[in-house]
């Protein structure tokens, strides 16, 4: 009698522990697209993911067009935060219930929500979104997305995305001319190493072609804009450049592991 309790405690025992874990299961789903779920999944289509490459950042606008493709989706809530040279805790910017919807959010709105300035923002910074939505008795985040949702850009999932800062908002008097010096500390050349002027569109390399230095002047003609962006070659140790401004202003130097660049509008 006591054998057949020690049996019976055994197997209530394993169902205890079966049902917990079946539990946790159904909690960490991952939910797949089209296959027959309620999985609320909400995608995002985006006019841009790279700003101040084209415009001043303060110009810069992103709009995303939210939608629910299996019209099962209560509601959508969208955040941002930035990470990088500046790090934020995340804010809530809305919370959708009609699809599709169309955003925008300018950079200076985005940077006035997490209470910073577009000055505190360094190249390759990010303003991260993340997206919660529920529906049918689900909510979806960007922990449960299966990859055939979360690792395919095709899927535009709207839970884990990211604008990413492209160059510098360097202030000053574009036009003009802009001197560039460059050196190599041991005397052979940039060893193809270059810095590219990239003017209303157009790009320009220079670099030191042979010996220890080499100066470059560069003009900049009124109403236009200039990017500059610096390209790595080999022995970059060796790399050694700065640029002054039409107004005088001295940019650097910088050494060869340089590689963000500038822009100018």
């Amino acid at each position: 009698m006591k054998k057949m309790k020690t049996i019976l405690k055994y197997f209530c025992l394993l169902f205890i522990v079966g049902s917990i874990f079946s539990c946790q299961d159904d909690d960490k789903e991952q939910f797949q697209l089209f296959k027959g779920n309620d999985a609320p999944f909400v995608n995002i289509i985006l006019n841009k993911t790279l700003i101040g490459k084209t415009a001043a950042l303060d110009e810069e606008v992103m709009v995303g067009v939210i939608d629910a493709p299996g019209k099962n989706v209560d509601s959508y809530t969208l955040s941002v935060r930035v990470t990088g040279s500046t790090t934020t805790n995340s804010v809530d910017l809305t919370t959708i219930t009609t699809f599709p919807t169309t955003v925008t959010y300018s950079t200076i709105e985005l940077a006035s929500a997490l209470g910073i300035s577009l000055n505190d923002l360094e190249p390759a910074d990010e303003f991260e979104f993340s997206g919660v939505s529920t529906g049918r008795g689900f909510t979806l985040t960007s922990n449960n997305l299966a990859p055939d949702l979360f690792g395919q850009p095709e899927q535009n999932q709207a839970y884990d995305f990211s604008l990413t800062l492209f160059c510098s908002p360097a202030q000053g008097n574009v036009t003009g001319d802009w001197t560039l010096d460059l050196t190599d500390t041991f005397g052979d050349g940039w060893d193809g190493a270059f810095i590219t002027a990239t003017i209303d569109g157009v790009d320009t390399n220079y670099t030191i072609s042979g010996g220890a230095s080499e100066q470059h002047i560069v003009n900049v003609a009124s109403g236009s804009s200039v990017i500059w962006t610096y390209t790595q070659g080999s022995f970059e140790e060796e790399h050694i450049w700065s640029m002054t401004g039409p107004d005088g202003t001295v940019y650097g130097p910088f050494d060869g592991n340089n590689d963000i660049p500038f822009c100018f509008f």
